[in-house]
């Protein structure tokens, strides 16, 4: 007579052994945890650079509106540049004259000058035309 096969119930020996235990599912998820913590805030920081462009920008388009103003009002306009306290904070020293902040006249001129910010020069209006450049490093 011919035995037929039978199942048996899977032993220790015979399971397989494939995957991961909770253990390290639970320590690969923290280092990874780990690392986005450390990573999110240098990403999110600005370059400096980045914060230097924003600021010329902004001042280019307030000196624009200034000798615009000037120009149509047919009156001296005084700029005040002034920003927030720190080292961010922009400051004048005029090309013409000793005043502290740049003045626009009704003809288009102005009384040129220099900002920069702490000790690096930002931007450069010139007193013929109160144009607005990259200034010089």
């Amino acid at each position: 007579m011919a035995t037929t096969p039978t199942c048996q119930p899977p032993t220790d020996e015979t399971m397989p052994t494939a995957g991961f235990t909770l253990m390290e599912i639970l320590v690969v998820i923290s280092v990874i945890g780990l690392l986005a913590a450390l990573t999110v805030p240098s990403i999110s920081r600005r370059p400096p650079f980045i914060e230097r462009e924003r600021l010329f920008d902004e001042l280019r388009r307030k000196i624009a509106r200034a000798a615009s103003e000037a120009q149509t009002s047919g009156r001296v306009v005084r700029l005040d540049i002034d920003g927030k306290k720190g080292e961010s904070r922009p400051r004048f020293k005029a090309a013409i004259g000793v005043t502290g902040q740049p003045v626009f006249y009704p003809d288009g001129s102005s009384n040129g000058g220099l900002i920069s910010i702490g000790s690096r020069p930002l931007l450069k209006i010139s007193w013929l035309d109160a144009s607005v450049v990259h200034a010089p490093r």
